[in-house]
């Protein structure tokens, strides 16, 4: 929300409730009908504000010379006014954790103990003078992030902005495109305006001519599988930067009886904001988002087409389809589809897009909900080239314990596997931008496997040493070993009288 301030601080405003809200990113300051702005008013309204973390809070619009200059001057004196004393008490968050960057945007949000019995108040943070001590009680430690809480908030942050919604499900965007604002998570209408899809074609053009090999064709001439279907190597990749559609397929039990499908995606309309307001206080027009997402009946598992199911009636071109098709087992391969099936108009195009599209499909019997099996071997291993056989066979022993669910087609799948087994899931979903938790991996050292000690890895003595010497600084082990045969031999050829 923008609050307006008056033409002369205070007016009829409660600065320090202002202060507050402004201190909590609830509101906007608009400064552009300011023309006095009395350096104790602002002391006010704008105590424990950090003109860099709360910056894009701190000013909407436009704002007269005088009362900038009047703000980077007040700014000045705070930082001076509280620059840090030195004091021979040294800080325990500086000691002890990584994170002490964030400690001031902790302090102003959060709660300092008052008195030994426990109890809490609110205070101002003062940077400089509310200054950690081992003397401050454990209870504001653990309220420090930790860098994996920190990496997490940064990843949230990323996605947020590439993909959305950065504002939540009912955000209002103030840009002229939706589609300039988030660059990924984007079907476009399958019949596309007639000077967008020119304006497409050129583009690929240029890309063509500068990168050829992208029209290359990457798939294996071969029998196709069950779960990929056909490989065909004559048809071209179509032509289009955006698709219309995405989806998945996945292996599902011969004892699951039917299937549920959820589906939707964020639909951007213009109209008036609730909270963004032009100079003259007029809602301004934004685009609006809406969260659509529905759920499908229950879809029996029988071979053959699925038919189209419309997921929101409001838009009756936007559907799901799919094919299911029965194994030789009893078990059954499922496709699914999400379409965006709509015309994109000549105006306001960026409605007919669908952003944030989502499709996920669960058991539609709860008692059972761990249908989904990993995917079998999609090859004859055994009439393949002996090479391409040995490394078949050495790629399924190396990942044997990495379980595949489903194959996306132009997205990634997200699996949920049932409990107390990785070879069973619960539920299978698109996941735009897909995430992967790669395990830490550190070398061993030599307080935990004492042979070890000796081992030489640093690359500029290695680069030195002569080579007769290479033995003694690679291989402790062996040299211990070696030495300790060379003494057991000379125990038994010079025994002590």
């Amino acid at each position: 929300m923008i609050v307006k301030l008056p033409a002369i601080l205070p007016g009829d405003l409660d600065l320090a409730d202002i202060n507050q809200q402004l201190r909590l990113h609830k509101i906007e300051l608009d400064w552009s009908s300011v023309i006095s702005a009395p350096e104790s008013q602002l002391t006010v309204l704008l105590a424990g504000v950090d003109q860099v973390e709360d910056a894009d809070w701190l000013i909407s619009g436009d704002i007269a010379e005088n009362i900038a200059t009047d703000l980077i001057n007040f700014f000045k004196k705070q930082k001076s006014k509280y620059k840090k004393p030195t004091s021979p008490k040294k800080s325990l968050v500086q000691d002890e954790h990584p994170t002490v960057w964030r400690l001031n945007k902790l302090l102003e949000t959060k709660f300092i103990p008052a008195s030994s019995d426990g109890k809490l108040f609110a205070e101002e943070f003062i940077p400089g003078e509310n200054v950690v001590t081992a003397e401050t009680p454990k209870i504001l430690e653990s309220q420090i992030p930790n860098a994996s809480k920190i990496r997490d908030e940064l990843e949230q942050a990323v996605l947020a902005d590439l993909l959305g919604p950065a504002g939540g499900e009912e955000e209002e965007v103030d840009e002229d495109n939706v589609s300039d604002r988030y660059l990924v998570g984007l079907l476009a209408p399958q019949i596309r305006h007639k000077g967008a899809q020119t304006l497409e074609k050129e583009t690929l053009r240029e890309v063509d001519c500068q990168q050829p090999e992208l029209m290359d064709e990457l798939a294996v001439v071969g029998k196709g599988t069950a779960e990929e279907g056909t490989t065909e190597v004559s048809i071209p990749p179509a032509e289009s930067m955006f698709p219309s559609s995405f989806g998945m397929t996945f292996c599902v039990s011969s004892a699951a009886k039917a299937l549920q499908i959820t589906s939707g995606w964020g639909q951007y309309k213009r109209g008036k904001s609730t909270n963004i307001t032009k100079k003259d206080d007029t809602p301004k027009i934004v685009w609006k988002r809406q969260q659509i997402r529905e759920k499908s009946p229950s879809i029996p598992l029988i071979a053959g087409e699925i038919a189209q199911w419309i997921v929101h009636p409001d838009y009756p071109q936007v559907y799901v389809q799919g094919k299911i098709r029965q194994q030789s087992n009893g078990g059954w391969i499922v496709s699914l589809f999400l379409i965006n099936g709509q015309k994109e108009p000549a105006k306001l195009r960026d409605e007919a897009w669908l952003f944030q599209p989502e499709l996920s499909v669960t058991s539609a019997d709860t008692q059972h909900p761990d249908i989904f099996l990993k995917r079998h071997q999609p090859r004859n291993l055994g009439k393949l080239d002996p090479v391409i056989y040995a490394e078949e066979k050495a790629m399924a022993m190396l990942y044997r314990k990495q379980v595949e669910f489903a194959i996306g087609h132009g997205v990634s799948i997200h699996a949920e596997t049932a409990q107390n087994t990785t070879e069973r899931a619960i539920k299978l979903s698109t996941s735009i931008v897909p995430v992967y938790e790669v395990p830490k991996t550190s070398p061993p050292q030599a307080d935990e496997i004492p042979e070890l000690a000796g081992l030489v890895l640093d690359m500029q003595e290695l680069g030195t040493t002569a080579t007769a010497d290479f033995p003694t600084k690679l291989n402790p082990l062996i040299t211990a070993y070696t030495t300790w045969i060379w003494q057991q031999t000379q125990r038994i050829s010079h025994p002590k009288n």
